[in-house]
């Protein structure tokens, strides 16, 4: 009996002695920072394909934010109103999410028109490279959620609001 509960307790320190002990995965630092793309036009210093001309620049750099993400559409002027209104439903056709049509006339001398696109910048740590002999030292879970982070097209959507907002 004694020597059984020996051979018992030795081979059970032997098991846990000798296993492999993983660190456990912890989450990531992720940093989320505001960002605002603005296009501001006076219609009086422009042409007609000039303005056509920067609108399209202004959509092809920021296609993806301007169909996923709420745009402003501010006009300040008559003409701008109609230059707005145009925009608002190209983007519309184009299957724009949400697009507001703002009246700012008196707030601003300098535009005709501007449009704002409001959007978030993730930013995440660099992760390390695994290396063999050191296989679950480090985080493994880094990549992954740094992947996960950067995929998301809303990320604003994950932080906790504030009462009242």
């Amino acid at each position: 009996m004694r020597t059984s509960l020996i051979t018992t307790l030795m081979s059970t320190s032997l098991m846990i002695g000798c296993s492999h002990q993983v660190a456990e995965n912890e989450g990531i630092a992720v940093d989320l920072y505001p960002v605002t793309y603005a296009l501001d036009l006076s219609l009086g210093k422009s042409t007609p394909l000039s303005v056509e001309r920067e609108w399209k620049q202004f959509y092809r750099t920021h296609q993806h934010d301007l169909l996923l993400k709420p745009v402003e559409l501010k006009y300040y002027s008559k003409s701008g109103k109609e230059i707005a209104a145009g925009w608002k439903e190209e983007l519309r056709t184009l299957g724009a999410a949400d697009v507001s049509l703002v009246n700012a006339s008196g707030m601003s001398q300098d535009y005709d028109v501007s449009v704002e696109v409001h959007s978030y910048r993730v930013v995440t740590p660099v992760c390390e490279y695994d290396q063999v002999d050191q296989y679950g030292s480090r985080n493994l879970g880094c990549a992954i959620e740094s992947a996960r982070w950067q995929s998301m097209v809303h990320p604003e959507n994950v932080l906790i609001k504030a009462k009242g907002e």
